[in-house]
């Protein structure tokens, strides 16, 4: 994994973007544990980044919010 992105409460995010993609791919990891629960990536049918969680992980709401956010500034830096 290339470098961290941002830490939030529960969560790291790390770049693992390969060298010339257009968009970023994101590793989701656990803050406590160091597990990866999944990846943001670029959805090109929606023109969008998503969320990809990993199989057999639960989500609580703050979370998810804490995704969410991270997504979201993923796609203002785009629009920008």
């Amino acid at each position: 994994m290339s470098g961290v992105l941002q830490r939030t409460e529960y969560l790291v995010f790390f770049d693992r973007t390969p060298a010339g993609r257009k968009t970023q791919i994101v590793n989701v990891v656990s803050k406590l544990h160091g597990d990866v629960l999944g990846e943001i990536r670029w959805y090109g049918r929606w023109r969008q980044y998503a969320f990809y969680p990993r199989a057999d992980t639960i989500w609580n709401p703050q979370c998810l919010d804490e995704v969410t956010e991270f997504v979201r500034e993923l796609m203002r830096a785009r629009r920008a």
